[in-house]
């Protein structure tokens, strides 16, 4: 048998390339990351953009110049006029419909125009440079040149010990997304013999475009050349590229950093050009894809801010210089905030401890009176009482297993490796009413605005280097986490205990991995985020609940001042309102006394007496009280109603649905017998005794059987849910609604062997209504369910009890299973408790399937 080999298309290279990297920025951020790992101290960017744009005002030297690079003399005999040594671009206004000719002389002009635009843009050159340990020809030829190499995935440490960002071998593809040309010059720090220690590579892109080629036909050209260091062979290389004007640059910028006392004298890096440039590489990307003017380069330099994550990344700067505004750049640095109100930081080691830290900066603790932690509530907490909150700082230690309780496949917690957290809340403008309640500390709004507007949202890292787009502002995967959704399906103020989520434009983060420790978070193949296993899943709801731990203690706080502001100053203020309302309505009926005075004398005197005043003034004062209580619990009932809203849909869709299909419902308990009996008349069940099981009709309808039996008890379920009778109080004899409620189940119950034991007292009686029961009931039974089929249950008997007590107060009722219990992962009980929270988990991802 003949064995063939594959091909490839010469296309593919365009297709990793150009059509793979989202853009050009993304583009230039991937050569960044080879700086980086090729262990240089910088990544120096030039953007030689002088004429990105037509300038209005030419000097003859620069025409020369101009010309001097292929520009052809007749666009600037035709669209400047001279003036002494400087060339003045013309201005031609449109002309009148009516005038011909000058709509002719004005389309013309127009189009020589875009077309001198146009060629002016093919001198705009990108220049990448770096001080890292350069390649040999041997390494461009084996490595560099290789598509998919494997190096850095077997090699993923460098020299200096840094975790190599690349691994998949395609990034230098890049280079295409930029530009149709490119040029390389490298000279690498192992060479001794200094005859031909540099590299220079030049590839044309558009090679690759050639139809009927495959990939191995494109060349690229390499030669040797003799080199003392880089910087010597670049000048003589790149003549434009005024390299030792942009190395004061750096000189200059280092030595602002020292004379503000931010660096040493023995961490002056840039003081030795030499030593700077002495190894390296240098690209060149020219005949660029995209106009690089100077509103494209801002956008550059705003994302270069954030490819690092927000702290000194001390052997590693990135320097950005545009000639076209040659001072407007310079070195790219991370943006720290500590004009934050909370924060929290999460270190997860290889055991998955996790250590995790809550700096409280919202609220000034120095004006919170004594007696507010005095508050039983606040006396008892672990956190929030007075020691601990004067501190502004609580620390906990957690199991990762913590974050995601429920989770029925361990096996891929085990994937996720060591990481860090840390997250940064920050308000925007409270009212004045809110900074006085809650005692807020000042903070400058449009200041902050401004720093969020650039840096919110949570980004990933790994390695020292930004996993895009995760975080990013205007993008899709800004809110990557759904803390927007998340916010909507539980909109409670923090003021709300239990409720509380936080929103997306309110916060930034950073979440730092290594490919070293967390092996499963692999890069899509576009570059463009993390692939989205299962493994990425859970790890995004571990970060969510890592977050309610901020939301709770918040939510917990702002409660509790909320309820000391009502105890201590809510009396006063609602009369303070109900008297300014009072003399309000007092002065409507003074106006109204001298409307009915003039009309007639009696009737005011009659009606209208001191008396009458003060007794309408004190009406008043109690209406607006009574006003004001109705108000708050309005808004608390508005707070229950969005979240039961969403839960009630969901119970009338089933109803619904209920209802459609109780009309074939009697269908079901009869169609597996009607097909039995019409089968029988052809074939004889003996027939497929020796048949597999699936070749088998009879055992089909059988199947068939068991599942019409659970359809027909869920629609009974459904039906009997929703009637209209279990909405109306009556009176409720409780022991015959669970004799009642143990027949419901009686075949769910039987299926998962599961026995239900009631122990009530006759005649125990109340008025109440049904639903209210169902609803306890059906919760606490499926839950019971649920946990029996866990694997961590035992092989003990199944056994729910339900127990009935008549008290002196009241009636109590007892419910207990011996199931497995609370999920080990809950460290916190009475979390259960609260709205929206469950432990039922999608079995791969983590994701919450209950409610």
């Amino acid at each position: 048998m003949e064995k063939i080999p594959f091909g490839v298309s010469s296309r593919a290279a365009i297709l990793i390339g150009r059509e793979n990297i989202a853009n050009t920025k993304g583009a230039i951020i991937e050569l960044v990351k080879n700086c980086y790992d090729a262990d240089s101290p910088l990544c120096l960017i030039f953007i030689d953009n002088k004429y990105s744009k037509v300038k209005s005002v030419l000097s003859i030297s620069e025409m020369e110049f101009l010309v001097s690079k292929g520009i052809s003399k007749e666009f600037f005999d035709f669209l400047y006029f001279k003036d002494n040594d400087f060339l003045t671009l013309k201005k031609m206004s449109e002309p009148q419909e009516s005038d011909l000719e000058k709509i002719d002389e004005y389309g013309l002009f127009k189009q020589t125009l875009v077309t001198y635009q146009a060629e002016l843009q093919k001198l705009t050159s990108i220049y990448i440079v770096d001080a890292g340990e350069g390649m040999t020809q041997d390494v461009v030829k084996e490595k560099w040149m290789i598509i998919g190499t494997d190096n850095k995935v077997y090699n993923f440490k460098s020299s200096k010990n840094r975790i190599k960002s690349g691994a998949k071998g395609i990034g230098r593809f890049a280079l295409d997304k930029l530009g149709s040309n490119c040029t390389m010059l490298s000279v690498s720090s192992g060479i001794i013999d200094t005859t031909n220690n540099g590299v220079v590579w030049k590839v044309n892109w558009k090679d690759f475009e050639e139809s009927n080629k495959v990939i191995n036909e494109i060349n690229a050209e390499i030669e040797t050349i003799s080199s003392i260091d880089l910087l010597s062979s670049l000048i003589e290389l790149f003549p434009d590229f005024d390299i030792l004007h942009y190395l004061e640059k750096l000189k200059g910028i280092e030595f602002q950093k020292f004379e503000a006392g931010l660096l040493k004298e023995g961490e002056l890096k840039f003081r030795d050009n030499a030593n700077i440039l002495k190894s390296g590489t240098c690209f060149k990307i020219h005949n660029l894809h995209d106009n690089w003017n100077d509103l494209n380069v801002e956008q550059l330099f705003n994302d270069l801010e954030i490819l690092v994550p927000p702290r000194e990344v001390e052997d590693f700067s990135i320097f950005l210089f545009s000639s076209l505004y040659s001072n407007k750049y310079g070195e790219v640095l991370t943006s720290i905030s500590d004009d934050f109100d909370y924060k929290l930081v999460a270190k997860v080691d290889e055991s998955q401890e996790v250590d995790l830290t809550i700096y409280r900066e919202e609220f000034d603790a120095e004006i919170i009176p004594n007696d507010f932690f005095d508050l039983e509530d606040v006396k008892f907490s672990e956190f929030a009482n007075k020691t601990n909150f004067l501190k502004k700082i609580y620390n906990k230690k957690y199991k990762l297993a913590n974050f995601i309780p429920g989770l029925e496949n361990p096996e891929i917690l085990s994937k996720i490796g060591a990481f860090d957290f840390i997250f940064y809340f920050m308000k925007k403008a409270p009212s004045s009413n809110e900074k006085t309640q809650y005692f807020y500390k000042d903070f400058e709004s449009s200041t902050r605005k401004q720093w969020l507007d650039k840096f919110s949202g949570i980004k990933i890292y790994r390695d020292n280097f930004r996993v895009r787009p995760y975080g990013e502002v205007k993008d899709p995967a800004f809110d990557w986490l759904g803390l927007g959704p998340r916010k909507s399906s539980s909109p409670a103020a923090a003021s709300r205990f239990g409720g509380y989520k936080v929103q997306a434009d309110q916060v930034s983060g950073v979440i730092n991995i290594s490919r070293m420790s967390n092996f499963e978070f692999n890069d899509k193949s576009s570059r463009e985020g993390l692939q989205e296993t299962e493994t990425f899943k859970v790890f995004r709801n571990i970060i969510l609940n890592m977050i309610s731990k901020f939301e709770d203690d918040r939510s917990f706080i702002m409660s509790q001042l909320k309820y000391y502001d009502d105890i201590k100053y809510g009396p006063s203020r609602d009369l303070e309102k109900a008297k300014k309302l009072a003399e309000s309505i007092l002065k409507g009926e003074k106006e109204k006394k001298k409307e009915e005075k003039s009309q007639n004398e009696d009737n005011a005197k009659q009606y209208h007496t001191a008396e009458d005043y003060e007794r309408i003034r004190l009406e008043n004062i109690a209406l607006a009280q009574y006003a004001k209580s109705k108000e708050e619990e309005a808004e608390k009932l508005s707070d229950e109603q969005k979240l039961l809203r969403g839960l009630a849909s969901s119970g009338i869709l089933s109803a619904s649905l209920g209802h459609h299909l109780s009309k074939i419902r009697d269908n079901l308990f009869e169609r597996h017998q009607t097909l039995t009996k019409m089968l029988s008349f052809k074939i004889n069940e003996e027939t497929f005794k020796d048949v597999p099981e699936f070749m088998n009709p009879f055992i089909y309808l059988n199947e068939m059987k068991e599942d019409d039996k659970k359809i027909v008890e869920w629609l009974g379920f459904s039906l009997g849910f929703t009637r209209k009778d279990k909405r109306k109080r009556k009176l409720f004899i409780l022991d015959q609604y669970l004799v009642q409620l143990k027949n419901n189940w009686k075949n769910t119950l039987y299926d998962r062997s599961i026995n239900l034991i009631i122990k009530c007292p006759e005649k125990i009686k109340l008025r109440a209504f049904e639903i209210d029961f169902d609803s306890i009931f059906i919760n606490l039974l499926t839950n019971s369910i649920d946990a029996f089929g866990l694997p961590s249950q035992n092989n003990n008997a199944r056994e729910i009890q339900i127990e009935c007590l008549q008290e002196a107060n009241g009636i109590v009722i007892y419910y207990k299973d011996n199931g497995p219990g609370l999920s080990k992962d809950i460290i916190e009980p009475n979390k259960i408790f609260e709205p929206l929270f469950t432990t039922k988990k999608d079995h791969s991802s983590g994701d919450d399937t209950g409610t």
